[in-house]
């Protein structure tokens, strides 16, 4: 049997997407993936939760609910976030990367992380509001603690 053409295979690697995913990609392309991951994490939460809602307000008009385009777009956004704070680009200066790789752990986990976005997040914000109030209560402390001495 003849060896396929090199231009045959070299279609089928990239119907395959394998080409793309095994050479170095920009970043523009690597955050692009990594949030269509996290799409398609956040499509998966709202068949787990069963709630393919379309976004409405409430009988009272003060909360919007987001429906399943909200768990999509914080899948997006969320696995972004998490690939830009702990993937391979953590620690590199904006603008001096040129070409990124992106392992298959990393793409499979930004569904994961899609699919669990708004908790990730949440938790996130919570640990530094915690941080800032840990901070700004220690602060008031040595205040009020300077201010008692100052009176004696």
């Amino acid at each position: 049997m003849p060896a396929p053409s090199s231009r045959f295979r070299h279609s089928v690697l990239l119907a395959t997407g394998y080409s793309l995913l095994t050479e170095n990609m920009t970043p523009a392309l690597a955050i692009g993936l990594v949030a269509a991951l996290g799409a398609l994490g956040g499509v998966v939460k709202c068949a787990i939760a069963g709630e393919f809602n379309q976004p409405h307000g409430d009988t009272g008009g003060k909360v919007w609910r987001p429906g399943w385009l909200g768990h999509v777009l914080v899948g997006a956004v969320a696995s972004v976030v998490i690939w830009g704070v702990y993937g391979p680009i953590a620690s590199v200066e904006v603008g001096t990367v040129e070409a990124v790789k992106v392992t298959f752990s990393q793409l499979l986990s930004s569904i994961l992380v899609g699919i669990s976005g708004s908790t990730i997040l949440t938790l996130l914000s919570q640990r530094e509001a915690e941080k800032h109030t840990r901070d700004t209560m220690t602060k008031i402390g040595e205040e009020l603690s300077r201010r008692k001495r100052g009176k004696k």
